[in-house]
């Protein structure tokens, strides 16, 4: 099973990118490398959050390897190595951020070669990480894909990712799709605060009994403000999928500035 970078290294480490920008009175646009600076810190942070919700949807799969019932079990396993795989990808996308990272070695002024920059054009790295989860966790059941779900927001993957109930995708699309005029009105008020960010955040949630959603989280955005992710969370807490059977988590990337 591939090691898992803990979570409370990203947290070690993201202090330190960002005290490299601390230095008064110059302008950020001055200093070599100060941009590469901050993206490669929202890039550990936007991961950092993604690790976080797989060690604990990890966690809670772990538990019920004790079960006495071997369907239980066997379907904790495969969550488990589901969850995995998609880690190896939130490494993979984590280890190109810091290669594509023209960051200088102090005052040399000497700056680091890339792989990326050996080969041309940088790729998408948000769609190669989740390419390479659906490759490597093969468990992990796609529910949709690349839809869109209303103006300027977009389904990039809608995932199953654990849970041993039962939950129809077109019910999930239903719901989920359910909240696009909501969603594209929490971007629109971004905006009209003079937000101009274009990324991609994380909705997660966990159907139960009536179907209703629990534990509903937002991760990542580091694109947006606080307002834009408290927005989606109050819109999505709402959420209900009708036909629901058990207990399923199912994992939301979208995109907002998509159109």
């Amino acid at each position: 099973m591939p090691a898992i970078l803990p979570s409370t290294a990203l947290a070690r480490v993201l202090p330190l990118l960002l005290v490299l920008l601390g230095v008064v009175g110059v302008r950020a646009q001055d200093v070599p490398g100060a941009s590469d600076v901050r993206a490669l810190a929202a890039c550990v942070e936007e991961h950092q959050t993604h690790l976080d919700r797989l060690v604990r949807l990890i966690g809670e799969a772990e538990e019920r390897l004790t079960s006495a019932d071997a369907a239980v079990v066997a379907d904790a396993r495969a969550a488990i190595e589901a969850l995995v795989g998609r880690a190896h990808g939130v490494r993979e996308h984590l280890r190109r951020c810091v290669d594509a990272s023209h960051i200088p070695a102090g005052r040399t002024g000497e700056r680091t070669s890339t792989s990326a920059a050996a080969e041309g054009e940088p790729r998408d790295v948000d769609s190669d990480a989740e390419d390479s989860v659906a490759e490597d966790g093969g468990t992990v059941h796609v529910v949709e894909a690349d839809v869109r779900m209303a103006d300027g927001v977009r389904v990039v993957r809608g995932e199953r990712v654990d849970g041993t109930g039962e939950a129809r995708d077109a019910a999930v699309r239903t719901a989920v799709h359910g909240l696009g005029a909501a969603l594209s009105a929490c971007y629109d008020a971004y905006r009209s605060r003079g937000g101009r960010g274009r990324g991609e955040l994380h909705l997660a949630f966990t159907v139960g009994a009536g179907g209703r959603a629990r534990d509903v989280a937002v991760e990542g955005g580091a694109a947006f403000d606080a307002g834009l992710r408290a927005c989606v969370l109050r819109a999505a807490e709402p959420l209900r999928v009708e036909g629901t059977r058990g207990a399923v988590t199912f994992a939301y990337t979208f995109r907002f500035g998509a159109d």
